[in-house]
C-alpha cells in the first residue's frame, strides 16, 4: 500500500507498506543419517516481513536561475520473523554459523553467553542454557559452568539484521557550483567479530596479530581480581562465545561529490569547447561505529578476514567537445 504526495512545492513524499511472505524457502536442513548423509536441501519453512518504506525530499531554497538546496531522507524499518519451520520445529540451531530461527522471532545469533571471569580462581564462566528451549535467554547465576562446549549456545537475544535502515543526504547548487552528499546507515544490527577470536588468543594463535585490548583490558591475578580475562595459564582467553558479538551499525558517507561548472559563455569563447566542469569526489570516506572489525556495512553473520570498503579521493575535469 503505496501513498505519493507534495505540498507547496516543497515537500514531496512516498511511503509504503508491506507485508511480504516467503515460503518453501530453499533451506539445507538436518535428516536422518540413515540415508547416507546428515543434511539435505529442501524447500520448507515460512518467513515473513512487514515494514515501512519512507522517502522524503524537502526543497529548503531554490532561485530563478537554477540554484537549490534539496536535503532528503530514505528510510526502512522492517520486522523479520519466522513462521514456520520444518517437521513441526520451534526452532532450528544452524551448527558452525552462529545463527538460530525460531518460530515467532526474526533471525538471531545463537552464541553461548559469558558470565565473567571467577574472581576467586581466574577460571572463565559461562551460562548454562535452557535444555528445553535454548531459544530463550537464560542468565540465571546459580546455573554457569567453567567448562566451555558449543552446546551452550542459546539465543543472545540480537537480531543479526538492523531493523532501521536507510541514508540521507543533500544535492545544492549556486553560482555554478554544485554539492552532491551521500549518506547511508544500518541501526540495530549486529554482527559476530570472528578476528577477534584469533587476535585475543595469545596462547593458541602465537602466528597471529594480537589485539591492542590484550594490553588495554583487566587479567585476573590474584584472588579477589574482577578481570576481563582469565589467568595467564588459561589456554584460551577469548572464546567463540557472546563477546564476540558486536553491535554493527554505522552512519557512513558513501558519497560526496563537490564542483563547479563553467558557464556556458565562457566556454563558448574557446570556440573549441562545448561544456566545462572539475568536480573532487570523496567515497567511503568517514564511518561512525562501534564496531571493531574490517567494515560494518556487509550483510553478514559473521565476519573473518574482510576487506573494508575503500577510502577512495577523485579529482576530475570534464570537457566536452
Amino acid at each position: 500500500l503505496g501513498f505519493n504526495f507534495g505540498l507547496f512545492d516543497i515537500v514531496s513524499a512516498d511511503l509504503s507498506f508491506y507485508r511480504r511472505e516467503t515460503s518453501d524457502m530453499f533451506l539445507e536442513v538436518p535428516v536422518s543419517q540413515a540415508t547416507g548423509v546428515s543434511t539435505l536441501f529442501k524447500n520448507v519453512g515460512k518467513m515473513s516481513n512487514t515494514g515501512v518504506d519512507l522517502r522524503l525530499d524537502i526543497s529548503a531554497w531554490k532561485n530563478r536561475k537554477g540554484g537549490h538546496v534539496t536535503p532528503y531522507i530514505v528510510l526502512n524499518y522492517n520486522r523479520n520473523r519466522i513462521e514456520e519451520l520444518f517437521d513441526g520445529k520451534k526452532f532450528w540451531i544452524m551448527e558452525g554459523t552462529g545463527v538460530a530461527w525460531a518460530v515467532g522471532k526474526p533471525v538471531e545469533l545463537f552464541q553461548p553467553l559469558f558470565k565473567g571471569i571467577n574472581p576467586d580462581n581466574g577460571d572463565p564462566e559461562w551460562y548454562l542454557p535452557d535444555e528445553e528451549n535454548p531459544t530463550n535467554t537464560r542468565r540465571d547465576p546459580s546455573k554457569v559452568t567453567n567448562r566451555f562446549d558449543s552446546n551452550l549456545a542459546q539465543s543472545s537475544g540480537k537480531a543479526q539484521h538492523a531493523p532501521f535502515k536507510g541514508g540521507f543526504g543533500l544535492n545544492a547548487s549556486y553560482w555554478g557550483f554544485y554539492l552532491q552528499a551521500d549518506f547511508i546507515f544500518e541501526w540495530g544490527k549486529n554482527m559476530i567479530n570472528n578476528d577477534r577470536f584469533f587476535m585475543e588468543n595469545p596462547n593458541v594463535f602465537y602466528g597471529e596479530n594480537q589485539s591492542k585490548e590484550l594490553l588495554k583490558r583487566s587479567h585476573w591475578k590474584q584472588p579477589g581480581d574482577n578481570a576481563y580475562y582469565p589467568r595467564a595459564d588459561v589456554q584460551r582467553w577469548t572464546n567463540f562465545d557472546d563477546r564476540l558479538i558486536e553491535d554493527a551499525s554505522f552512519i557512513r558517507m558513501k558519497n560526496f561529490t563537490f564542483g563547479y561548472i563553467v558557464p556556458r559563455q565562457w566556454v563558448a569563447k574557446t570556440r573549441f569547447f562545448s561544456s566545462a566542469k572539475a568536480y573532487m569526489t570523496l567515497r567511503n570516506y568517514l564511518t561512525f561505529t562501534n564496531y571493531s572489525g574490517a567494515d560494518p556495512e556487509p550483510s553478514i553473520n559473521l565476519q573473518l578476514g574482510a576487506n573494508p570498503n575503500t577510502k577512495q579521493i577523485l579529482f576530475g575535469i570534464d570537457l566536452t567537445f
